[in-house]
């Protein structure tokens, strides 16, 4: 079991380096130093900053998926907000139909809200952003 999860992981990892190389946007490796311990507030910081290139509204991806945005940068670290934040909103698209809606968290977990009441959706659809979204626009409140 533990040969088997090494290969996935070890897997997961070279195909997050293929995308980067295959991929024109830049990517940094940063590692979380702290987490915040106000339940509220669900910040985590991580060990690169503005110096870095760090600006908030950046998208935080872990293997190739979106795990949180940049809320707050200062010279040497910065913070973010993890997806599940209720303090997050962020328009996705269902890869199966392109509809449009926004991603939320509550208490009950991540939904996609603001769907046209007309179009067809399942439990496990899948969603995507767009990365540009995340450098042009403030997604937290």
């Amino acid at each position: 079991m533990i040969i088997k999860r090494f290969f996935v992981e070890r897997l997961a990892y070279k195909n997050e380096q293929n995308n980067r190389k295959n991929n024109s946007e830049n990517y940094l490796s940063a590692r979380v130093i702290v987490v915040s311990p106000i339940l509220e507030s669900g910040e985590l910081y991580l060990d690169k900053g503005s110096q870095d290139g760090i600006k908030k509204g950046q998208a935080v991806t872990y293997h190739g998926f979106l795990v949180g945005v940049v809320n707050g940068v200062k010279e040497n670290i910065c913070s973010f907000l993890p997806i599940n934040s209720p303090r997050i909103s962020i328009p996705v698209s269902l890869l199966s139909s392109g509809v449009s809606g926004i991603l939320k968290s509550d208490l009950n977990g991540l939904s996609v809200e603001q769907i046209p009441i007309d179009q067809k959706i399942s439990a496990g659809d899948k969603i995507i952003t767009n990365s540009r979204w995340f450098e042009s626009r403030n997604c937290c409140r």
